[in-house]
């Protein structure tokens, strides 16, 4: 089990223009989570202003909007039932907690498609014939989800899960801990039903499979709208931003959306 992850800086201990930033990122994408990639790029020196400002046309566009619903609706899922109420409530998970689960995984599947897409178009080029996408899912426009728990606040059970849930789907050196499973860690009984879950998609390559398509889709898709992108002077640290953008894109965001989606489905 790995034992060490990225570095990234919190959003209670964002201070000046990192927090103005985290603020604005929260109110422009309607969400309650500024997401991991946004919190580690914060860490480069002069990146979060340089990448947000780029990308920022995107997020107030319908047209990343439809790119994201339609990357949602592309990307194969396995067929998962919806846990009964009963199965939820024998792991002391109440239909009060349902409806916040289904939020926060609400709230990060549309960050994680939104940011997919707009990262991936600052590594294309605009296609010479675009084309117009009307996709039928509906993201909330606003989310409101419990706060991140830190992964020392937690006991060591539930932490040790968490952990394990991180490695599904990840390559072996990375050492990115997915903050969705920190923010359904206030009830380990979803997570160990998520880990039943996932455990034999992973072992059937079919975790894998999801991850490598939507990536792939991502990166076509991002074309459409990669036009769209402001760049700014860049800053002195610009290669390792985007290099740090790459490894989230292939290595956990791609993977993070269909788990996210599949997770959303036994939510119900």
């Amino acid at each position: 089990m790995k034992n060490n992850w990225v570095t990234a800086i919190s959003e209670d201990d964002a201070t000046g223009e990192t927090a103005e930033i985290f603020s604005d990122i929260r109110t422009t994408l309607g969400n309650g989570v500024v997401n991991l990639i946004w919190r580690h790029i914060a860490t480069i020196e002069g990146a979060l202003p340089w990448v947000w400002h780029a990308v920022k046309p995107l997020y107030i566009s319908d047209a990343l909007k439809n790119e994201a619903g339609f990357l949602c609706e592309n990307i194969k899922l396995p067929e998962v039932l919806e846990l009964p109420s009963a199965v939820l409530s024998v792991v002391n998970v109440l239909d009060r907690d349902r409806l916040v689960i289904r939020k926060i995984l609400d709230s990060y599947n549309k960050g994680n498609a939104f940011n997919l897409l707009a990262l991936s178009a600052l590594t294309v080029l605009p296609e010479d014939h675009k084309k117009k996408v009307e996709a039928d899912h509906i993201f909330s426009e606003e989310i409101n989800i419990p706060n991140l728990i830190n992964l020392d606040s937690m006991d060591e059970e539930t932490r040790t899960l968490v952990l394990l849930l991180s490695e599904l789907g990840a390559q072996k050196d990375n050492n990115i801990i997915p903050s969705l499973y920190r923010h359904l860690a206030y009830w380990p009984g979803f997570l160990s039903l998520s880990w039943n879950t996932l455990i034999p998609l992973e072992l059937s390559g079919q975790l894998q499979y999801m991850t490598d398509r939507t990536y792939q889709l991502a990166a076509e898709r991002a074309a459409n709208i990669a036009d769209a992108v402001v760049w700014g002077p860049e800053p002195l640290r610009a290669e390792e931003a985007m290099k740090a953008i790459d490894n989230f894109r292939v290595s956990t965001i791609s993977r993070m959306l269909p788990i996210g989606l599949i997770l959303r489905r036994i939510a119900g």
